[in-house]
């Protein structure tokens, strides 16, 4: 593009005309050089909106990120979650109705419910979160975590449990949480006022399995309700085996689903990921 100083000082019929005085070669490259950062600074700003928003798009492509967006803001989880110990708190008024009407209160054995910890009565989305904010995965962190005891309360746990304590229940918190982190467990369940946040209802991770910590406290009380967040919190047979046969062990136990067994929702991470097989895995890749 030629410029000149006439073309600069262009001026319309009946204009007045301006003179520019002493307007040097200096003067026009300082002229064309702000004109070029103002261009280019445009360019950078509209660069960056598109990074954004290419960073964003690839963030919510991400089942992970998506899953955890769910647990942590969808009025869906919430509410499936409450749903969860609604029906609890109806199967064991029912239950209570049954033993009051048959058994003998002079040599009766005490009820017990047992639940999972994390997803369960403990909600830990935040975790999650930090995990994808800076890009690491379970179980660094976790410890850290733990003992932080930031963990919130899951919607209507602690209403039904403070339901199953005032009805004389007793309850039992069996966790894979390691034994150095029992103290911090204990102490974020004092911290919003969960009932019996004792050490001996606390069953951390040891070298028996949850079945068999389960089977501990069932020779002293009688377990009248299951619930977790993974079906192998309610059931043993779904611990370590594929994905098809996880559904098939389903046909066995679907007649306990909401009379002993209550499952809480948890897209976030468990057993099922784990299960996969390598055709289900590859299911959604284009061949």
């Amino acid at each position: 593009m030629h410029l000149s100083l006439n073309s600069l000082c262009a001026r319309k019929p009946h204009m007045p005309r301006f003179k520019i005085k002493n307007f040097t070669l200096k003067h026009m490259l300082a002229l064309i050089l702000l004109i070029s950062l103002s261009n280019c600074s445009h360019l950078k700003n509209q660069n960056q909106n598109q990074s954004y928003s290419t960073q964003a798009h690839s963030a919510t492509s991400n089942p992970e990120y998506l899953a955890t967006m769910w647990m942590k803001f969808s009025a869906e989880s919430e509410a499936l979650q409450r749903q969860a110990y609604q029906l609890a708190q109806k199967r064991l008024k029912e239950i209570l109705r049954e033993q009051s009407q048959k058994r003998s209160h002079l040599h009766s054995q005490k009820l017990a419910i047992v639940l999972d910890i994390d997803e369960t009565v403990l909600n830990n989305v935040d975790y999650q979160i930090q995990c994808i904010r800076e890009n690491f995965s379970y179980p660094e962190k976790w410890n850290e975590w733990v003992l932080s005891e930031k963990a919130t309360p899951i919607p209507g746990a602690l209403e039904f449990l403070k339901f199953a304590d005032k009805n004389k229940i007793e309850i039992f918190y069996v966790t894979d949480r390691k034994e150095n982190q029992k103290t911090a467990t204990l102490n974020n369940l004092k911290k919003y006022h969960f009932p019996q946040p004792w050490s001996d209802h606390l069953f951390v991770k040891s070298t028996l399995t949850k079945e068999e910590r389960k089977e501990q406290i069932s020779r002293k009380v009688k377990i009248v309700l299951h619930i977790g967040d993974q079906l192998n919190d309610l059931d043993e047979g779904f611990k370590k085996t594929s994905s098809p046969e996880r559904r098939k062990n389903l046909i066995s136990i679907q007649k306990n689903l909401g009379v002993e067994y209550i499952l809480l929702p948890n897209p976030m991470y468990g057993e099922w990921m784990s299960s996969l097989t390598k055709k289900e895995k590859e299911f959604f890749e284009k061949n």
